[in-house]
């Protein structure tokens, strides 16, 4: 099947063409003819898990960003991704695999990829640029269910089995089924720490995308997109209750996709209870540093804050690598802030700008030494930061991506092209 325009994705997700319509065989291309197509100019193709009429039944894969980390499954066709860091190995499946991604230790670095999932194939160009490749290919190894490690197998793992650290989605307290009430509104529903949904989407741009568009091109279908909704909110620190709430307030997906998408699943309580409960994050946001974000956010007339997560986590490492009192000048200088191809004023008051919300939360304080400020953190260099690796898992590239668009004052591409989606 024929990539889209933006390249990880098959051609009929950017066209929103159903997998099991009678006219998708139509583009369907063999081995041979998508060999040539790549050679004179196409961006790529991808192969789809477990369909026979795609004369791939049986095949399974997995898909890892961090490949260091899995399990040995044994040797077998192992395709090197264009990112140059994750990879794909393609078994046959002896019994029925079901999709899966990774939990526990394996969380955010993976997945089991079977029935209607897909892997792009080698010779397909990235997005970076880079070229998927054929890296080993001593055969295709058989795999079955009872070989992969609990961790990627479909459903939850108790909350003995999860790292120190994880929060899991299950509480005792869940009732996804509560009705929402006439004059429901989900930008009024407030999380633990008294900030309002409609204050958390002015701070995370992700989050009111994931909010606003039903059906984000990002991912691979409606139910991975339900769920990183749902890991966003958590983050923010969201009971799960008023999650199922605000889900079914904000994608409800009634009449804004095709029958074939289960319009009505949002409304299914157990695909909501299972879709919350089975969301891992690995830590919430710091309190403190939730609420001066928003504080900045509304001085800001209720525009973005005015440092984004990016440079937070620039000025946070300087301080974790150079030591605990530093100058503005010394911040900006450093190999640990990105200049972007900004000028030295510019920076530095980027650098300004993200000590005075650590100031605010309590991270640092500052002293007068002649005519400069020293400042000292306080605490900073143990904060987890909204961006860091363990809060994407797969959408990292992508929000700093975001990140950078917000730091410099331009739109993001992203926010071009969701502009003009059916919200």
């Amino acid at each position: 099947m024929p990539v889209g325009s933006e390249g990880k994705a098959p051609y009929i997700a950017e066209r929103h063409i159903g997998l099991t319509q009678p006219n998708i065989h139509d583009l369907l291309y063999s081995p041979q003819e998508a060999i040539e197509a790549v050679r004179t100019g196409a961006i790529g193709f991808c192969l789809y898990a477990d369909r026979p009429k795609h004369n791939t039944k049986g095949l399974v894969f997995l898909d890892r960003d961090e490949p260091d980390q899995w399990p040995d499954l044994g040797d077998t066709v192992r395709v090197v991704s264009g990112s140059g860091t994750g990879d794909h190995l393609t078994f046959s499946a002896d019994g029925e695999i079901q999709n899966a991604k990774g939990k526990g230790e394996l969380s955010g670095i993976g997945s089991v990829r079977g029935p209607n999932w897909f892997v792009v194939l080698p010779g397909s160009v990235h997005p970076s640029g880079g070229i998927y490749h054929m890296d080993e290919n001593p055969g295709m190894a058989d795999l079955s269910s009872d070989q992969l490690p609990r961790e990627l197998q479909q459903g939850p793992l108790p909350a003995s089995e999860l790292p120190d650290g994880v929060v899991s989605g299950a509480t005792s307290n869940l009732n996804p089924n509560a009705s929402l009430q006439s004059g429901f509104s989900a930008d009024d529903v407030t999380n633990d720490i008294g900030i309002p949904l409609e204050d958390v989407r002015q701070v995370s741009r992700w989050l009111d995308y994931l909010l606003s568009v039903v059906d984000p091109d990002e991912y691979e279908s409606l139910s991975e997109a339900d769920q990183a909704t749902v890991r966003y909110l958590l983050i923010w620190r969201f009971e799960p209750t008023d999650i199922g709430r605000i889900l079914r307030d904000c994608r409800d997906r009634r009449g804004r996709v095709d029958p074939e998408d289960h319009p009505h699943k949002l409304w299914r309580d157990g695909y909501v209870e299972r879709t919350i409960t089975n969301t891992g994050i690995p830590y919430q946001v710091d309190p403190d540093l939730g609420k001066a974000l928003v504080e900045d956010a509304k001085e800001r007339k209720g525009r973005r804050p005015s440092a984004g997560s990016k440079s937070l986590r620039e000025v946070r490492d300087a301080f974790q690598n150079l030591g605990t009192e530093l100058t503005t000048t010394e911040i900006a200088e450093s190999s640990y802030v990105g200049w972007r191809g900004s000028k030295k004023d510019s920076v530095r008051k980027r650098v300004c700008r993200c000590i005075d919300i650590f100031d605010s939360a309590g991270y640092i304080e500052w002293e007068k030494d002649g005519r400069q400020n020293i400042y000292i953190e306080n605490g900073l260099t143990d904060l987890r930061i909204p961006g860091d690796y363990e809060w994407c898992h797969r959408e990292l590239q992508l929000i700093g991506e975001e990140v950078d668009s917000a730091d410099m004052g331009i739109e993001s591409e992203r926010g071009k092209r969701s502009s003009g989606r059916t919200t």
